[in-house]
């Protein structure tokens, strides 16, 4: 019971959700007070940085846990990246602030988001289209039917949704013709299209499908298992260049002859286009054409270019997961729950953080992501009225690769033979988390009026994380 449970918590159903056209568990942010839920910016991927009373966390590296714990079904999501998830066909959301971990699952230091997936009961059943700007059309849908009479149901459910990008990506030379960067070569044109567009941001094109499947054994035991996949090919987050400043305070920053200046803004105070006035534009090409090091010998061969490297704008995730809970209710005073979880994703996402042509921070990220967890919880109640408790163990079990290429002049690797900085890198960084806890949870009813509740929890962890960074500087 929610309203005798000693934390805050914030508990939206799916009527809520549907009234507030809220479709991700981005959007519940809206009417949960001290509670930040947000998809990152460019380059971030499909991740969302979650924090409650200031707790939490935005870094996608596996090298850290989330400061809040995401939950699917009672499964916990150990990754900020692959946490925007679509609320398709919830039960409802569950928001539970301060620590936790003598409930239920894992230490969550700010609080936890837990969704649960409707649960099939034989009836009903929804179509609902949506149609906008930019192209958009979204489907989602539901059915609910019986397998077997009063013991087995089944609910499919599914969602497609499309939009076009709202941002144009246009090639500066192609605009620009007569700029002396243009001109003199630095800057070579990179499209033969009259419009002289590269493509978009903002785009979207994403399909999800869920399968539940619930079987109803006997008056005390019931079994759940739910399955759910989701493709996602949007594009990069959408973003704009309003100023350049010092790229780095005191540096002033150019590649290969072309300067990073407003000559690259389009719009607002700051404008130094002389073509285009549109807050809608963006000269990012997400290209950085390589370099080409001299040997330490002058007289000698230069290095071959170590390839022109093109930070794809793209926001992709391959996801899916399984889940299967078995509720056993032993008697009036005693229940058991089981809940085994699997999850894996991939994702790729790139950026072009300068928004601009020049080559100064470009990178391409991809995630490959696997998990499994097995929880047990006990609840019981002892000493007439006076104590209600819960006794839990959890087994969790996580491997994650993190792989990018990445051109960034915050971290120069190096220099080379007549110490011109390294800015170019490629990562493949692995990591493993191993994870077992223990967890009690006692509520003491002191006077009808009068409660204490008290917990414990012991926990091991055993988290190995292996960095690796090769420099992108070619090879003789």
């Amino acid at each position: 019971n929610l309203q005798q449970t000693p934390i805050a918590i914030t508990a939206i159903s799916a009527e809520m959700l549907e009234m507030r056209s809220q479709t991700r568990v981005a959007d519940v942010t809206a009417q949960a007070p001290n509670v930040l839920l947000q998809v990152n910016p460019a380059g971030g991927g499909n991740s969302m940085r979650a924090f409650i009373r200031g707790v939490g966390q935005s870094d996608q590296s596996p090298s850290v846990d989330p400061g809040v714990g995401i939950y699917v079904d009672d499964v916990y999501f150990s990754s900020i990246t692959g946490s925007v998830f679509e609320l398709l066909d919830l039960d409802r959301v569950e928001i539970l602030r301060g620590p936790q971990g003598t409930l239920a699952g894992m230490n969550s230091l700010g609080g936890s988001v837990k969704l649960f997936s409707r649960k099939p009961d034989g009836e009903g059943g929804f179509v609902e289209a949506t149609f906008g700007e930019l192209h958009r059309r979204d489907l989602r849908a539901s059915v609910d039917f019986t397998l077997a009479p009063e013991k087995l149901f089944m609910r499919l459910s599914g969602l497609a949704s499309e939009r076009d990008g709202y941002i144009d990506r246009l090639d500066y030379a192609c605009v620009h013709p007569n700029d002396d960067i243009v001109v003199s070569g630095a800057l070579p044109r990179r499209t033969s299209r009259s419009d002289c567009k590269l493509g978009t941001l903002g785009g979207r094109q994403l399909s999800a499908l869920r399968a539940s499947l619930r079987w109803v054994a006997s008056e005390r035991l019931e079994v759940n298992f739910i399955a759910d996949g989701t493709n996602d090919n949007s594009e990069t987050q959408a973003s704009v260049l309003r100023n350049t400043g010092e790229f780095i305070p005191g540096l002033s920053v150019s590649y290969q002859g072309v300067p990073y200046d407003n000559r690259f803004v389009p719009f607002g105070p700051n404008r130094g286009d002389t073509v285009i006035n549109d807050p809608y534009v963006t000269y990012a090409n997400f290209i950085n054409p390589g370099t080409t090091y001299t040997p330490i010998d002058v007289g000698g061969t230069p290095r071959a270019n170590n390839g022109t490297f093109f930070a794809e704008p793209a926001n992709k995730l391959d996801a899916w997961g399984v889940s299967n809970t078995v509720d056993f209710q032993l008697s009036d005073r005693y229940s058991l729950k089981f809940i085994s979880g699997y999850r894996e994703y991939k994702t790729l996402s790139g950026q072009d953080n300068d928004g601009s042509p020049v080559a100064i921070l470009q990178s391409l990220s991809d995630f490959t992501h696997t998990q499994a967890s097995h929880e047990v919880r006990f609840n019981g109640a002892a000493l007439g009225e006076l104590l209600e408790y819960t006794l839990g163990a959890i087994y969790y079990d996580q491997e994650t690769t993190y792989a990018t290429r990445e051109s960034d002049p915050f971290i120069p690797l190096g220099t080379d033979p007549f110490n011109r900085p390294i800015f170019d890198f490629i990562q493949r960084d692995t990591a493993t988390n191993e994870f077992k806890g223990l967890f009690a949870h006692t509520l003491w009813h002191v006077t009808d009026k009068f409660n204490v509740a008290a917990g414990v929890r012991y926990t091991v962890q055993n988290k190995d994380y292996l960095f690796f960074r090769l420099y992108a500087v070619g090879v003789d």
